[in-house]
């Protein structure tokens, strides 16, 4: 029978301590919102959540989807940006936030595509299902066979723009996690999407158009560039913002996306936004764990010749961490490798845990050959080896 494998479990826990500082973690907004995510876009890890799976209405956050529809419908080749429509009737009296377009007015798919994503136009979006669907109707299926290629698992869609329906009432709903792949998903599939939401205010001279954009704190915090708002009565003040923390120089360059879902107020929505940037930004690094070129360890192995082994982690790791709480690091060393070991041999493995849960895994080996102590070698250390645990034993 085989000898048991021997693992030695090595804990080092690194704190960091800020003098006349205190720090919590990223704040809970659960009596302020239905549900949200915060979460670092590149490595799609979640930081922090609440009532994620919460079916919720997403208002207009709906009209990410229509953009993603008639972006596609582009791709495709059967619309293009300079295509232009003449506004009719219906589209002319949609409700609510709009391009405020008129009857009989030309305007291309990319002056729509700007009054969806900047103002939140109910028009422009009923416009682009029209163009893109051949009626609102057909566009809705589209955007719910789009939402299932994707992976929204609860959505459902009702029309192009996030209003509820005029007689049924009934409004687009999707989870508060839906919401956040579907962010990730435009950021990924159309990141141009940027240049639109990272807009404050639109102005099309000839549709004489100056407007606002409905983002909040968009040009007043640098690093905010996006993505979409959305408010009714049954779904409260929401907001998809993202954004690079471009004053932080560990994170300039990471994007982050925050979904909030049904806060109870305009001004919350823009406070809980502004609380979770500056929490990020004051709080989150994205720093070297450990270092291929640092020993990690010096390892005892009675076959070698050496007696001891110098163990290397196989790569340097860079992670995103919250400062404030630290992360764990463990080693799990194989202390029954027998010799001869070879540079480049694997010897452990190096397990660090973020503060979100989330474990990463680097490889512990050597970067030097080791010989296989002789037979007397041997049986020296192990007979040593007797002396001192029995010293420890009988406490003498």
């Amino acid at each position: 029978m085989k000898k048991k494998k021997q693992i030695f479990a090595f804990i080092l826990t690194i704190i960091l301590i800020f003098s006349n500082i205190s720090f919590a973690a990223i704040p809970g907004f659960e009596d302020s919102t239905k549900g949200y995510i915060i979460a670092e876009f590149d490595s799609d890890t979640i930081l922090s959540s609440y009532n994620e799976d919460e079916v919720v209405s997403v208002a207009s956050i709906t009209k990410l989807m229509t953009y993603i529809l008639t972006k596609e419908a582009i791709k495709k080749g059967s619309l293009s940006l300079t295509d232009s429509i003449t506004v009719t009737e219906d589209i002319a009296s949609v409700g609510g936030s709009s391009l405020s377009l008129s009857k009989d007015q030309n305007v291309t798919i990319e002056q729509l595509l700007k009054g969806l994503v900047i103002v939140s136009g109910n028009d422009a979006a009923y416009a682009l299902a029209k163009t893109v669907g051949g009626s609102e109707e057909e566009f809705t299926k589209l955007m719910n066979e789009k939402a299932k290629e994707i992976g929204l698992e609860k959505a459902n869609f009702v029309n192009a723009s996030g209003l509820p329906d005029p007689e049924t009432k009934e409004e687009n709903t999707m989870t508060v996690r839906d919401v956040y792949t579907m962010s990730r998903y435009v950021l990924e599939t159309y990141p141009e999407i940027l240049e639109l939401t990272s807009t404050k205010v639109l102005e099309i001279p000839e549709l004489q158009v100056r407007k606002e954009s409905t983002i909040p704190l968009l040009g007043e915090i640098a690093g905010i560039d996006g993505l979409k708002t959305g408010t009714t009565d049954a779904a409260g003040y929401c907001l998809v913002s993202t954004f690079k923390p471009i004053s932080n120089e560990t994170l300039k360059e990471h994007r982050f996306i925050s979904v909030i879902m049904g806060a109870n107020s305009n001004d919350d929505r823009r406070n809980i936004a502004e609380i979770i940037f500056n929490y990020i930004n004051g709080n989150y690094i994205n720093g070297k764990v450990v270092d291929e070129d640092e020993i990690y360890k010096e390892l005892k192995i009675n076959s070698i010749d050496s007696g001891v082994v110098e163990v290397y982690p196989k790569q340097t790791r860079d992670i995103l961490y919250d400062k404030t709480e630290g992360l764990t690091i463990s080693g799990d060393m194989n202390v029954d490798v027998k010799g001869p070991i070879k540079s480049g041999d694997k010897v452990g493995v190096l397990s660090i845990r973020g503060n979100n849960g989330k474990v990463y895994d680097v490889d512990l080996i050597v970067k030097e050959d080791y010989n296989k102590a002789g037979f007397g070698t041997r049986l020296k250390r192990m007979f040593l080896d007797i002396y001192e645990n029995m010293k420890l034993y009988l406490n003498f």
